[in-house]
């Protein structure tokens, strides 16, 4: 394949793709790329293709295009199962709190209104005599 015709920017999009995801599963924002970095990276992988291209599979321009619309789907339904991951995880964990409380409940004393006795560690025992 003549890698000339290849959109620098699908495999840029790609590379940042990756990235974000790699670190949001990883939970490690240390491999998220900026943009330039991914724009370097791309330029530079596809250099090095053009001298290493016998030693690789010829890759159709219909397998890139395959490539990019997979790695579109992962970025718009990736995030939304990660989100309903988390948002079954926090309810399963509220859900538990919920019946910790039922089983063992926090003791309950309501006062009257305007109640308030003096505490006993201010006053002085009174003497008997």
């Amino acid at each position: 394949m003549d890698i000339s015709n290849v959109d620098i920017s699908g495999v840029e999009k790609t590379l940042l793709s990756i990235h974000t995801h790699l670190a949001a599963l990883t939970k490690t924002p240390e491999l998220e790329l900026e943009s330039d970095e991914a724009s370097k990276l791309a330029k530079a992988g596809l250099n090095v293709y053009k001298h290493y291209s016998t030693y690789f599979p010829q890759i159709s321009e219909k397998q890139i295009d395959v490539g990019f619309a997979l790695t579109a789907l992962y970025q718009v339904y990736g995030t939304r199962l990660a989100a309903i991951g988390l948002r079954k995880k926090i309810e399963a964990e509220m859900a538990r709190e919920k019946a910790k409380e039922a089983i063992n409940p926090k003791p309950f004393v309501k006062t009257p209104p305007g109640f308030n006795p003096p505490d006993p560690m201010l006053h002085e025992p009174k003497s008997a005599h």
